[in-house]
Parts: structure tokens; C-alpha cells; sequence
């Protein structure tokens, strides 16, 4: 019920329980500075809190109590009705599946790997899996979730959290930029997650207990997901992250900033400038924007006293801030 049509039915009260529609949607009673209109009675009407009267349509108060009863029992009707479409819905779907499993040119392949550009049911088996999960995810992300993500995510990893199940992700360096990500790891880290950057994450992987694991499907534009139960591919994606993870930092809150992960930055930086990559091409390969990057780029010309982004890369591995295998090759790899 909003606001204003709460008004209207205390209006309607003080005016003695009833009044003529036309006074409360022209403005006649001692309402003040409050408009109605047919919305508000609408609404009133259909939480059985006011009748309209067929002949004189005058606007009739009705007692509480006796609306709350026929709400709650309207409420549950509707319940009962959309739980029943479910049950059809159900069995519908289930007596497919003996359809489904049958396809003689996949087999089993049909339910070890499957995609789906469906955003509404990629999210439901994501909801899925994590509320079967019980003993741990692992997760790889390749940037920063945004604000809207971060606040439907929170409630589900913190549920996972508190059930005892171990939670750990991988994101690239760059995200410590972000004062609001940084925050967001701490409130993570506090509860019990277990997050680390490393330089180089290039896809967004989640996998539960070992036994399914969902891959971003970059094949297609519109955005969508492959799901893996098949136990050999599984495994060996988590083998994967699990050397990552080994490999990467764990997350210190130092409230902005990249922290002692800024060497590993910039190092990555400098191997793709040996290479002769451009600006563009960097930022994308180190999961930043392009300003970004070209700050970055500008630092690390001044600090070197380097003329071009390619004579940055030679001076840098010949100091040993990089290796020289990203020099050697870098005449081979400007095509980018």
C-alpha cells in the first residue's frame, strides 16, 4: 500500500467513514495539500479497506481486521494457484528428460558439458550449485564485480560462509585500484573468504566441490556459460587454478592502491611494451582501462628516462626488472 492511499483512508476515517468519490479526487475535503486519485481508491479496494457503492459512488471505509482475513486469504489462493502451474510446469519438463537423455549421437556427453546464453537460468544453477554446496568454491575472476553484482552476490557467499564452506577466488591485481573493491574484500576476508590477485587471470571460472565448474562462453556476444560436470575436465580446471592461486598475493586492505602487488604490475606492463604491443592492446592483456595503462606507462618511461615504450622494455631487462626472454622474442611479437 503506498503512502498516499494510507492517507486517503485515514481522510476517509476523519470524515466519518465515507465520502463521495468525486470530493476525494477533486479536492474538496480537508486533506490539505494531498491529491488523490482513482489509483489510490483502486488500491484501497483491492485490500478490501474501502467499497464503492454501485449507485451514490460513495468511497466506504472497511474494518481492518476483516481485510487483513480476505487479503490473506486472496494471497493464499494465488499461492495455491501458482504452486499448482508449478507442479504442471515440473512434470512437463521432467517427462522430457527421458527424451533428452536418449539423443544417440551424444550419450552422456549431452549432460557432462552444456551451454546456455539464458542469463535468468545460468544465474539459477549458479543459486543452485551454491546451496548444494558443502565443501568448497573456487573462483577466478578476471575483473571487478560492479555495485549492483556485488550486492546480490554478498547475501548468497556469506550464506555459504557461515554453512562452513571454504571460499576461495583469484582476481588480477588491478582490481585494488578500487577503493569500493577494497572494501568489499574486507568485509569478505572478515567472514572468512580467502581472496588473492595475481597478473594474469583471463576468464571468469567458478567451480563447486570439484564436481561442476561454469566457464564464461566469450564465443558468444550476447553473453552466456558452459557448464562442465564431466569429473576429468573438472579436475583439471581446478588443478589450473590451484597452481594460480599458489602463484598469486594474498589481499592485504590497504584502503586504496595496488599495494606490494604493483611490482608484479608493472612488470607485466613492461613485457608487453618489450613486445612493442600498443596501449590498447596492454591495458586489455592486464585487465585495465586504457587510461589507466597509459599512466602507468608514463611513470615507468619517467623512472627509466626511456624515450618509447620499446626502449622502456630493453632498459628494464637489462636492469632485471623483467626477463630477458620477453626481449629476446620481442622483434617476433609487434604484431599485435
Amino acid at each position: 500500500m503506498t503512502a498516499t492511499a494510507e492517507r486517503l483512508y485515514r481522510l476517509l476515517v476523519e470524515s466519518g467513514g465515507a465520502a463521495p468519490r468525486n470530493t476525494l479526487l477533486g479536492g474538496e475535503s480537508s486533506a490539505g495539500a494531498d491529491t488523490f486519485t482513482e489509483a489510490d481508491i483502486d488500491i484501497l479496494v483491492s485490500l478490501h479497506l474501502v467499497s464503492v457503492a454501485s449507485g451514490t459512488d460513495v468511497v466506504s471505509v472497511l474494518n481492518p481486521r476483516l481485510a487483513l482475513t480476505a487479503s490473506v486469504a486472496q494471497r493464499a489462493a494465488e499461492i495455491s494457484r501458482l504452486h499448482a502451474e508449478s507442479e504442471q510446469v515440473r512434470a512437463g519438463i521432467e517427462g522430457l528428460q527421458e527424451a533428452y537423455d536418449s539423443l544417440a549421437d551424444f550419450g552422456s556427453q549431452t549432460q557432462s558439458v552444456e551451454r546456455s546464453d539464458d542469463l535468468q537460468l545460468i544465474r539459477s544453477l549458479l543459486s543452485h550449485a551454491g546451496q548444494n554446496c558443502v565443501s568448497e568454491v573456487l573462483t577466478a575472476q578476471p575483473e571487478a564485480l560492479q555495485e549492483s553484482a556485488v550486492a546480490d552476490s554478498r547475501p548468497r557467499d556469506l550464506a555459504l560462509l557461515q554453512r562452513g564452506v571454504r571460499m576461495r577466488t583469484i582476481y588480477p591485481h588491478t582490481v585494488l585500484s578500487s577503493p569500493a573493491v577494497q572494501r568489499h574484500f574486507s568485509i569478505m576476508q572478515a567472514a572468512g573468504s580467502e581472496i588473492r590477485t595475481a597478473s594474469g587471470i583471463i576468464e571468469r571460472v567458478v567451480i563447486f566441490d570439484r564436481e561442476v565448474a561454469f566457464l564464461a562462453d566469450r564465443r558468444n556476444r550476447e553473453g552466456g556459460a558452459v557448464i562442465i560436470r564431466e569429473p576429468a575436465v573438472v579436475e583439471y580446471l581446478y588443478q589450473s587454478l590451484e597452481q594460480t592461486w599458489r602463484l598469486a598475493t594474498p589481499f592485504v586492505y590497504t584502503r586504496v592502491g595496488y599495494g606490494e602487488t604493483i611490482d608484479d604490475i608493472r612488470a607485466g606492463i613492461l613485457r608487453q611494451m618489450a613486445a612493442g604491443a600498443k596501449d590498447e592492446v596492454v591495458a586489455k592483456r592486464m585487465n585495465m582501462s586504457t587510461r589507466t595503462c597509459r599512466r602507468h606507462i608514463s611513470e615507468i618511461l619517467a623512472e627509466l628516462g626511456a624515450d618509447s615504450r620499446f626502449q622502456a622494455g630493453v632498459l628494464a631487462a637489462r636492469l632485471g626488472w623483467i626477463d630477458t626472454f620477453w626481449t629476446e622474442g620481442a622483434q617476433q611479437d609487434t604484431a599485435v
